[in-house]
């Protein structure tokens, strides 16, 4: 009984993460960028779709998305990121799992400098958050402190 609470409580924590998701992407990378992403509406009627994947060239200029989204959370996304000078990257965001990952290579100085510039933009933002309890899902854990 008290797995079947645990496991109820962090799949909540985990809903309410992924709905404010696209805020912070939108503050730390901006959403002008966003090229494809990946919605889910687990409580979804027979009317509905359970989960669709968006793609276009001008996602964040399209109400019409917006509005078909309004309802679903996010659980992944990829944006257009210049890595470096001038070299054209795909930043990857996984949502459930509070991973980013890029989708080509890069040197490991490129990356370094990148990736410094990215977690200072990141913490810059986690400062002037005044609730943390968003990001608590992502902790350390112990596998066997998660329910199964």
């Amino acid at each position: 009984m008290l797995q079947i609470l645990q496991r109820k409580m962090y799949e909540k924590r985990l809903r309410d993460f992924r709905v404010k998701c696209f805020a912070w992407i939108d503050k730390i990378f901006g959403n002008d960028k966003i090229k494809k992403v990946t919605y889910i509406n687990p409580n979804a009627s027979d009317t509905q779709v359970e989960k669709m994947m968006l793609a276009d060239s001008q996602f964040s200029k399209k109400q019409v998305i917006k509005q078909a989204v309004s309802g679903y959370e996010m659980t992944g996304t990829y944006l257009s990121q210049t890595v470096g000078e001038n070299q054209h990257n795909t930043l990857g965001i996984n949502c459930n799992k509070g991973k980013l990952y890029l989708t080509s290579n890069v040197s490991a100085t490129t990356f370094r400098d990148w990736s410094i510039e990215k977690i200072k933009n990141i913490i810059d933002y986690l400062k002037n958050k005044i609730d943390y309890e968003d990001f608590d899902i992502f902790k350390a854990r112990n596998l066997l402190d998660l329910p199964s």
